[in-house]
């Protein structure tokens, strides 16, 4: 029987999820915060960095293609939680692999490796996802998104800016082996028998929930997916996806080295990135969650695009003119303002997307909507990153924000009615 003297089923769940996307966020904080940063130093140009980054993302954007197995592939043996275990030790080995390497020399073969790590990642994202749709429920969605975006941004945070501070002092491989120890020792949590009984249902229930989903037949796994694919709220979520956060994850993409080309020390970077970027993304991530839940999630949607425009506007200026000298203050300052507006954004969008990933293939679904994110990161990120240095940070930053503000609108708008899947 559940301990009805401790924790409340909600906070539990906001511990656990909060843990495991924990460690979904310490590698992401790492390659694509860091790396950037130590590549720069180490003489790599800012198109082969973004490019770099960018084709990471890949994986992250096509993971939908392989979710439906983590839907199919399930028994009474073989749960979500080995799906993220089993993702977990293989994300550890990659990452170990860069001990031995250098990274001015084997940029080719880091890649390579990275990628791996990215689509081992992936995967692990397509199971937290599963578990966390499958064990919530629909009026705390809100709050619950935003306690999740918090624990992975504090991962991003520690592993981010926090490596950038560590790697000067201790050296990369240091930093390494401790994001290979800080990504595999939460699997441990999978194993208590308090996210078992918090997470999992009896094996009758469990196998009723597999058979419903995949028809019993890999034919009914086919038919679900064209179920899936012919609901107008599928694409109306993955142009959601794909589009309104075009603005911020470019600015991403970019940051670290428009900060180093703006004569901000790499020190400030790593602080900038670890206390002021994290801590207001963390704080709108939990706000965003409340308003969410209050609001609803269509206009917390609304505000938080708003918010995040204004934001990624007053950075891009900010960093337009290397030759501009910037008070600290002042761009701490635009930073939190910004941070806010993304962790708002996204705490309320996911709860939004959440509500659409209906069934059937509900993880599915909802895999396809994050990839779609992740394709938002790709496509915005290598656009700001092969442009800006002949456009312009301003032009390039503020036509991205129009998008992200164009699809948001767009998609919110086509919400209004009804969307179903044709008879």
């Amino acid at each position: 029987m559940t301990d009805q003297s401790g924790p409340s089923p909600f906070a539990r769940r906001a511990l656990l999820f909060s843990l495991l996307y924990f460690s979904e966020g310490a590698p992401i904080g790492f390659i694509w915060w860091a790396l950037p940063t130590v590549l720069s130093q180490r003489g790599v140009s800012l198109a082969d960095t973004t490019a770099l980054t960018a084709t990471l993302v890949l994986p992250w954007t096509f993971k939908f293609l392989w979710a439906p197995l983590v839907d199919w592939l399930q028994s009474p043996w073989w749960h979500l939680r080995h799906w993220i275990v089993t993702s977990q030790l293989l994300m550890v080995a990659t990452l170990a692999s860069l001990l031995t390497l250098d990274l001015g020399s084997h940029l080719s073969l880091i890649g390579g490796i990275l990628f791996f790590h990215a689509v081992a990642a992936a995967t692990q994202d397509v199971s937290i996802d599963a578990l966390c749709i499958a064990s919530s429920h629909h009026e705390e969605r809100g709050r619950l998104n935003g306690w999740m975006q918090a624990g992975m941004l504090l991962g991003r945070s520690l592993f981010g800016g926090g490596s950038i501070l560590l790697i000067a002092k201790f050296g990369f491989r240091a930093q390494v082996t401790l994001l290979c120890l800080a990504t595999g020792t939460t699997a441990l949590l999978l194993f208590s028998s308090w996210a078992r009984d918090l997470s999992w249902r009896s094996t009758a229930d469990f196998q009723a929930q597999v058979n419903e989903s995949s028809g019993e037949n890999p034919g009914g796994m086919v038919r679900q997916l064209m179920t899936v694919l012919r609901t107008p709220t599928t694409w109306i979520g993955l142009g959601f996806a794909l589009s309104a956060g075009a603005g911020f994850e470019a600015l991403g993409a970019v940051q670290s080295p428009l900060l180093l080309q703006n004569g901000f020390s790499d020190e400030f970077i790593g602080w900038l990135l670890l206390v002021p970027n994290v801590g207001g993304m963390m704080l709108g991530s939990l706000a965003g969650g409340w308003l969410a839940d209050r609001w609803g999630h269509r206009r917390a949607v609304l505000f938080g695009t708003v918010m995040t425009g204004a934001g990624v506007s007053l950075v891009a200026w900010a960093l337009s003119d290397p030759g501009k000298a910037i008070p600290v203050s002042q761009m701490v300052s635009i930073y939190i303002f910004e941070a806010m507006g993304v962790g708002l954004l996204t705490a309320s969008s996911y709860a939004l997307l959440m509500d659409l990933a209906q069934p059937p293939l509900s993880a599915t679904r909802y895999s396809l909507f994050m990839a779609g994110t992740n394709g938002c990161e790709f496509w915005a990120g290598l656009l700001a990153g092969q442009t800006i240095a002949a456009r312009g940070t301003i032009p390039i930053l503020g036509a991205l924000t129009a998008v992200s503000l164009g699809g948001a609108l767009t998609a919110l708008l086509l919400l209004r009615r009804p969307a179903v899947a044709p008879g």
